[in-house]
């Protein structure tokens, strides 16, 4: 038996889909599920890379570090004037003492400068927490403005990590504790550079590093007798990093 042209019409034409409400039919099937735009996210080691942020007004930076910085100025001295001698009275004004402190930047500048233009391992996630996070921080503050930030960060975090606490620690652990001068001193230095690393936090390999850099700066403080060096390495490292970052490094 055959169907009439109308009834072979009607056949071919399919019945729509009954509306649900809260539930749609689509004609096919959708099958863009593809996780690659997740892999491409999924940072290296299973740690995420920090994403890049805006460039900070400088007057603001500059607000910020006079706050900070100054304050870590007036704490340690007052809490230094409070349980003990004065850390300002720990440094020592002394022209060779300061040009000591400056030629020990060296080895700190090049081994910033050998990370950031061959970056190996853990450093090439370190170029990009500088290039995310810290640079832009920096990146439209005059090179005065950068001036003022590195003295200050110099001055009050030598005072607070190297004057009060490493000296602090290094007569109560050598002394009250009874460890002995030299052990005491020497884990002194290491438990302040361990609390200035965690404190400069912003990924594991950057603390750290800045935990080595405290050390290395404990270590001169003991060698020295004087916190005008460590004071003067801290702050020109700092300045010329920046500087170096901010305004000539290549990838700028």
């Amino acid at each position: 038996m055959t169907a009439s042209p109308e009834e072979s019409s009607s056949m071919g034409e399919q019945t729509p889909s009954p509306e649900v409400p809260g539930k749609a039919y689509p004609s096919a099937p959708d099958t863009d599920l593809s996780l690659q735009p997740l892999r491409q996210d999924m940072p290296r080691g299973g740690f995420r890379q920090p994403e890049a942020i805006q460039p900070w007004d400088p007057a603001f930076i500059l607000r910020i570090g006079l706050l900070v910085e100054g304050g870590l100025v007036l704490a340690a001295g007052a809490v230094s004037w409070l349980i003990g001698p004065p850390v300002w009275q720990k440094i020592h004004p002394n022209l060779w003492d300061a040009l000591l402190g400056a030629l020990i930047t060296l080895p700190l500048l090049a081994g910033l400068w050998w990370g950031v233009n061959y970056p190996w391992g853990p450093w090439r996630g370190l170029v990009r927490v500088l290039e995310n996070l810290v640079i832009p921080i920096f990146a439209q503050c005059r090179v005065w403005q950068l001036g003022v930030i590195s003295f200050l960060a110099g001055l009050g975090e030598e005072m607070l990590f190297r004057g009060l606490l490493q000296d602090g620690l290094a007569h109560w652990l050598g002394n009250s504790f009874g460890l002995g001068e030299a052990a005491g001193l020497w884990l002194a230095v290491g438990l302040a550079s361990t609390l200035f690393g965690l404190l400069h936090w912003i990924s594991p390999f950057y603390a750290l590093v800045a935990g080595l850099i405290g050390a290395y700066l404990g270590w001169w403080r003991v060698q020295s007798g004087n916190l005008l060096g460590p004071i003067v390495a801290h702050a020109l490292y700092d300045f010329v990093a920046l500087v170096y970052l901010t305004k000539l490094w290549p990838a700028r």
